[in-house]
């Protein structure tokens, strides 16, 4: 009844025969996949860094037009109540003519997006809900921005603070 050694373990080389198929199946598939998708990885990556730097340098402009306006009218004080209106008066004459801009040139258009009042260190512009919005081809970003700068006194800029919303 000794079986010959060639004999033993027959059972085990059903189970190996599939393990190698299985194998080579996964190896196969998973090759095909690789070769069908689309590797654009790197062309939709630099669109999104575009987009982003097109986002950030919106963001600087609005920000150094607000500074530069916003010192003007203080310079300029006549009367804290209008400040705000000269302030959108002001911003309206240097209306730029960027794409990116123009939502925020319509936003300082509505009366409450725009606080501008005197503080007891100085002054303190808010602006509400600035929509920064950029489209390069089928790509969009939108970022909605909230603004506060506040000045000295003088109309010197002492801080600046941007806050997103979603």
């Amino acid at each position: 009844m000794n079986k010959p050694f060639y004999m033993c373990g027959k059972r085990g080389d059903i189970a190996f025969v599939l393990v190698v198929v299985v194998t080579i199946a996964a190896v196969l598939s998973a090759t095909m996949v690789m070769v069908m998708v689309n590797r654009d990885f790197g062309i939709k990556g630099s669109s999104i860094s575009i987009l982003s730097e097109y986002a950030d340098s919106t963001e600087e402009y609005v920000i150094a037009v607000s500074t530069m306006v916003g010192s003007k009218e203080i310079l300029d004080s006549q009367e804290n109540s209008t400040l705000a209106k000269r302030f959108v008066t002001g911003l309206l004459e240097h209306k730029s003519l960027l794409a990116q801009s123009r939502g925020f040139y319509e936003r300082v258009t509505v009366p409450e997006s725009v606080r501008f009042v005197a503080t007891n260190e100085g002054y303190s512009l808010d602006i509400s809900a600035i929509p920064i919005i950029i489209v390069e081809g089928k790509h969009r970003m939108q970022r909605i921005m909230n603004l506060q700068i506040t000045f000295d006194g003088q109309g010197s800029v002492h801080k600046v603070y941007k806050e997103y919303s979603a």
